[in-house]
């Protein structure tokens, strides 16, 4: 089941002191899938970074299900994403050289010991119901666009965790392999009542959301 999300006075400054992102206040309840759409430059990017605590020079609240993790020092911030998130980026940013398999596994290197063995077989799991060939096993360079994006969302679920956030998932994907990217990405999402935000300039993903919102020069509008 995925975590609630509450934002109050949330500011993100540049270095100079100007505002890059201001948000007053924000209620999404888990399980929304939330989309966030805007020109470049808007703040999207910087929105998806402060809601996983990366942000810096941050000040306000950000809390799932009651936990600000703006509140929590980074090792702890750290452990929160480990155990709560899960992320999909534009860059797939894979191991090049090894496998599917190993790459959606590789979050197995960090979980806890007891968790291990079930996080390395939820990857392989995943990869299946995705639709991604682990046999035979063949390095990660050699998949196509649409494949590679898909091992990175079976490393995102392979922790189970609770949220998503994806940063324009479908932007170098085709409109056929963006439409099958989206399907994968959402069914993930609604089979364990994930929260999902997605931040896209991809009109046909951001309308599948339940919810839109949109940022110009760091604010929202709906």
């Amino acid at each position: 089941m995925g975590l609630a999300l509450t934002i109050t006075d949330l500011v993100v400054e540049a270095s100079g002191g100007r505002h890059l992102l201001s948000v007053p206040q924000l209620d999404v309840p888990a399980g929304c899938h939330l989309g966030i759409s805007g020109p470049s430059g808007a703040g999207k990017s910087t929105f998806l970074h402060a809601l996983a605590g990366l942000a810096r020079r941050t000040s306000g609240h950000v809390l799932w299900d009651g936990c600000d993790i703006l509140a929590l020092r980074q090792g702890a911030r750290a452990r929160f994403r480990r155990d709560h998130m899960g992320f999909v980026f534009q860059d797939p940013l894979l191991f090049e050289e090894i496998s599917a398999l190993a790459n959606a596994g590789v979050a197995a290197a960090f979980a806890p010991r007891r968790r291990r063995a079930a996080v390395t077989l939820a990857a392989g799991e995943a990869l299946t119901t995705l639709g991604v060939p682990t046999r035979p096993a063949r390095p990660a360079a050699t998949h196509s666009g649409g494949e590679r994006q898909r091992i990175a969302l079976a490393r995102a679920l392979a922790t189970d965790p609770p949220i998503l956030l994806a940063d324009e998932p479908t932007a170098s994907l085709d409109r056929a392999t963006a439409d099958t990217l989206a399907d994968a990405l959402l069914g993930a999402a609604r089979a364990a009542g994930r929260t999902l935000v997605v931040v896209s300039h991809d009109p046909a993903l951001i309308a599948r959301m339940d919810r839109v919102l949109t940022l110009r020069n760091g604010e929202i509008t709906e």
